[in-house]
């Protein structure tokens, strides 16, 4: 009689527990990337993606890192060029939008640090060098001030390594052979800096951006 108690209670018991019939789901895979207008043969322009309008760039416009699907984004631009671009799960980065190539607009991704990674690197920064200048010579890089720490050298579309540098206030160098084409101040902090040469190779520019 009392086995037959307890039974009944343990059966009403389960009766009110509410049991999971399927487990948690899986949040959709995403990125974090920015979008820079570093084109010379383009206007203010205005952006959508995957239909949704972004707001309109200028020459050298920045639309701020946001959350995007993992996987193949649609970029349209209000002067009718359209680009394909591959947003890396978990990754942070910035897309620039460059000069036509046979009749298609053309681009470059640049990755940061995955999103969960620190944005801050202890004692030290890191420093890389990105050329876009389409009608620019190869350029060696550098910064120069309390220590001399080499960029690397590039042609166009060429993207540097990141380079540990102590923070401080130093002068990003750029030179083709013995003549300086760039010399530009930046500030080092202790996270990651992308600097970008844009612009025709007469009137050149540099952007340095934080890659937090």
């Amino acid at each position: 009689m009392v086995s037959g108690v307890l039974l009944l209670s343990l059966m009403l018991f389960l009766s009110c527990v509410d049991i999971p019939n399927k487990e948690p789901a899986i949040p959709d895979p995403v990125g974090a990337y920015r979008f820079i207008h570093a084109a010379t043969d383009l206007g203010d322009v205005g952006i959508k993606i995957d239909g949704v309008s972004k707001g309109n760039l200028a020459f050298k416009g920045i639309l701020n890192h946001d959350w995007y699907p993992a996987g193949t984004r649609q970029v349209l631009l209000s002067n009718g060029d359209t680009l394909l671009v591959s947003v890396a799960t978990e990754m942070r980065g910035t897309f620039c939008i460059l000069d036509k190539e046979k009749d298609a607009r053309a681009f470059i991704r640049l990755q940061e640090r995955r999103t969960f990674d620190s944005a801050t690197l202890g004692e030290k920064g890191a420093v890389r060098v990105v050329h876009l200048c389409p009608d620019g010579p190869s350029l060696t890089f550098s910064v120069a001030g309390a220590e001399t720490v080499d960029l690397g050298s590039l042609a166009y579309k060429g993207v540097g390594s990141y380079k540990t540098v102590t923070p401080g206030n130093y002068n990003l160098v750029g030179k083709d052979g013995n003549n300086t084409l760039v010399d530009w101040p930046i500030t080092v902090g202790n996270t990651r800096m992308t600097v970008l040469i844009v612009g025709k190779a007469a009137s050149l520019s540099v952007m340095p951006l934080n890659d937090n």
